[in-house]
């Protein structure tokens, strides 16, 4: 197969990112941490932190906040995440 003559530039080795992204990225995990750690606290005591009381909905909701949240702190990123 004969070369296209066409340049394709190489994919940079970082991932440039906006500062805000670190900060939601922080703050869904922490969200995500209180989360669960109220919802299990439920179950040492007798009151009723979350609406509907302990449920395992929470935990799961927990998780999935937590988890989405490391794609703006870029932790899945190839190379290097740069904050601009």
């Amino acid at each position: 197969m004969a070369a296209s003559g066409r340049y394709t530039p190489k994919e940079p080795a970082y991932r440039i990112r906006p500062r805000w992204h670190r900060f939601a990225g922080w703050t869904g995990i922490a969200v995500g941490i209180v989360l669960a750690v109220t919802n299990d606290s439920m179950l040492f005591t007798d009151n009723d932190l979350l609406p509907f009381g302990h449920q395992e909905y929470y935990l799961s909701l927990a998780l999935l906040i937590a988890g989405s949240s490391t794609w703006f702190l870029g932790l899945f990123d190839r190379g290097t995440t740069v904050y601009n």
